[in-house]
Order: structure tokens, then C-alpha cells, then sequence
């Protein structure tokens, strides 16, 4: 796991190692092209990464009706003034977050960074760098969403997945600056290739979600809207094909009780992701009753390494990374941990 490795590691932070694993080959891929002393075999090697790039993004638009940013941002109605955006802030759950998660979430972590830009972790650095958010389970992009205010007033890069066909046309209406998928990121690479499908709730209300029996939704047993299949692939070829560098301010993941795969499948060696907020308690995961998939998110999230927080925002849990700078953030909030100590778990 991600941050059960890099705490082993001394030389070189855990963004910066991401970043110079995705970034040499690219910048080998330019000199390749521009140098006439480099040799043919090396120009074949890098040329095929860059391919396969590009043969990602075709498979992207093809399967998962992938729609890239087509607008630059300028919301200033929308938001209000910085840095208290108190615009945005008093809209209903139809427009934004619905227990003010993403208040709860700038506020405490983001609003006093210079700029609105996420810190960089390593501290022999002054550098900031621009946020990035994912919100998975995104619907139609505004209403209960916890990725619009970042992306829309913050400006922050964005990418959102939503397996809901019927509401995925919506959301890549009402959220032009986005990165858009439609498909359910809970699958290996080979059942990918394997072009394998997953029935969806057709549902039109927040509450949809996987209709193949592996997961409880509201609409298990009379599912009147129907069902459809949804292509099934991996997630973090689709973070590094967006996010470059591997790196992710605030991930949002609210998938109906499906959380499990989703984090299952994540390899943590190869993404960042400083602050992740996972639904903890629907319909059919009370908050005081005994929830599977809730607890096997959490032992995931602990093997990994991440530092899990209760009660910083209402009905989720918090996972802030080890070595992101929020925890010292969280630390000085007065934020306590779940297990009460804020060093992460090392598993060997």
C-alpha cells in the first residue's frame, strides 16, 4: 500500500516521487523527438507510451463517455466574492453539498492557503501547486454534489464519474469544466479489456446504484426504473491519464454501499491522495449499527495507511493521508483521530 511504502522511504517526498515517475518519461518522450542523436529503439519505446496514452483516451470516449473540460471558468455570480464565497455557501443541497461538506472541507483546509491552492507536503518546498478534486457518484453535478464548489469557484481541476446513464447527460450539461466519465470504477484491467458490464439502478434520484446483487439500494427489491448495463473498468489508470503527477487534494466517494470496490481497486503506490471523504451511514448503513462495507472501506483505508476521522464532517468519514501537511492541520484544529494517534499503522 501507498503510504505503508513511502513512510519507508527517505530521499524524496511522496508527490515528488509520483511526479518523477509519470514525469521522466515525458520529458524523455520530448528530447526523443527533438534530439537527432538519440537512438531509433529509444524514439519506438517512448512514441508507443504516448500512444498508449492516446489509445486510453479513445477507449475513454467510446466506453465511458468520456467528455473532457470544455469551458474556462468564470463564476463569479455563482460564487460570490473570496474568500468567504458566501454566494455559493447559501444555496440549497439542490445546488451544492448537502450537510456543507464542502464548507466543512475548504474551511478547514483550504481557505487560508494562499491563493485557494492545495500546499505541497514536502516541507523544503514553498511551492504551491493548484487543487485537484474527484468526485465519485457525482449524479448530475449540482444537486448534493461536493465537487462543484472546488471546480466551479475554486477553479480546481475536476474529474467526475457517475454510473447512472440516465442522469450522466445532465451532469456533462451542467458541468462544463469538468472531466466526465460514465462507468463503474470498481474492476480490474483485465475485466476492462474483457469489455465487462454492471447493471445500474435507472433510478432519478440521488439514491442510485449497482443493481447486480452485490450491494442493498433502495430499489433491490422493486425496481420499478429498471436497470442498465454500465461498462465496469479500472480507476486508477483513469486518475493518472487526468492527474498526470498522481496527485489529489479531495476525493469524494459516495457509491451507495459499493465503497469497498471502489478503494479495493485503488493502487495506492501510484496515486496521492492527500484528503479522502467516504459516505459512512445511508439507509442501509446506520450510523450505530454494525455495516460491512463500511467496515471493510475503513480496514482498507487503515492498511493503507491514511488517518481516519469520525466526526469533521456529518454522515462521512475523513481519511487524511500521513504525509499531507492537512494532518498537522487537523492536529492543530483539535481533531482527534479514531484510534486516537495521529502515526499511521505499518503493515510489512
Amino acid at each position: 500500500m501507498v503510504s505503508i511504502r513511502l513512510l519507508k522511504r527517505t530521499s524524496l517526498s511522496a508527490r515528488s516521487k509520483v511526479t518523477a515517475v509519470i514525469s521522466l518519461p515525458l520529458l524523455l518522450l520530448y528530447i526523443a523527438c527533438t534530439r537527432s542523436n538519440i537512438n531509433t529503439g529509444n524514439k519506438s519505446k517512448f512514441l508507443s507510451a504516448a500512444s498508449s496514452f492516446e489509445d486510453h483516451m479513445n477507449m475513454y470516449r467510446n466506453r465511458y463517455k468520456y467528455q473532457p473540460p470544455s469551458t474556462s471558468h468564470s463564476n463569479d455570480e455563482l460564487c460570490g466574492r473570496a474568500p468567504d464565497f458566501q454566494t455559493y455557501f447559501s444555496k440549497s443541497l439542490r445546488d451544492r453539498s448537502a450537510n456543507d461538506e464542502d464548507k466543512t472541507i475548504y474551511t478547514l483546509f483550504f481557505k487560508e492557503d494562499k491563493n485557494n491552492a492545495t500546499p505541497t507536503h514536502d516541507t523544503n518546498s514553498n511551492a504551491n501547486v493548484t487543487g485537484t478534486v474527484v468526485e465519485m457518484g457525482a449524479f448530475n453535478g449540482v444537486q448534493e454534489s461536493n465537487s462543484r464548489f472546488f471546480d466551479d469557484c475554486l477553479g480546481w481541476e475536476t474529474l467526475l464519474v457517475e454510473g447512472n446513464p440516465r442522469k450522466y447527460d445532465e451532469l456533462v450539461i451542467n458541468r462544463p469544466h469538468a472531466h466526465r466519465f460514465n462507468y463503474v470504477p470498481s474492476c480490474t484491467e483485465e475485466e476492462e479489456v474483457a469489455e465487462k458490464t454492471i447493471l445500474f439502478d435507472r433510478a432519478i434520484h440521488t439514491n442510485a446504484g449497482l443493481a447486480d446483487g452485490s450491494v442493498e439500494t433502495s430499489y433491490t427489491h422493486d425496481n420499478v426504473t429498471g436497470t442498465s448495463e454500465v461498462p465496469c473498468g479500472g480507476l486508477t489508470k483513469v486518475l493518472l491519464d487526468i492527474f498526470p503527477n498522481g496527485h489529489v487534494s479531495f476525493f469524494s466517494l459516495d457509491v451507495e454501499g459499493s465503497e469497498p470496490s471502489i478503494v479495493r481497486e485503488l493502487d495506492f503506490d501510484r496515486v496521492y491522495i492527500e484528503i479522502m471523504m467516504i459516505e459512512t451511514f445511508n439507509n442501509f448503513c446506520p450510523k450505530v449499527a454494525k455495516c460491512e462495507s463500511r467496515d471493510e472501506y475503513r480496514k482498507i483505508m487503515r492498511e493503507a495507511g491514511y488517518i481516519m476521522f469520525e466526526n469533521m464532517v456529518q454522515k462521512s468519514d475523513l481519511f487524511i493521508h500521513p504525509l499531507s501537511a492537512h494532518l498537522e492541520t487537523a492536529k492543530m484544529k483539535g481533531f482527534v483521530p479514531s484510534n486516537g494517534n495521529y502515526k499511521a499503522i505499518r503493515i510489512d
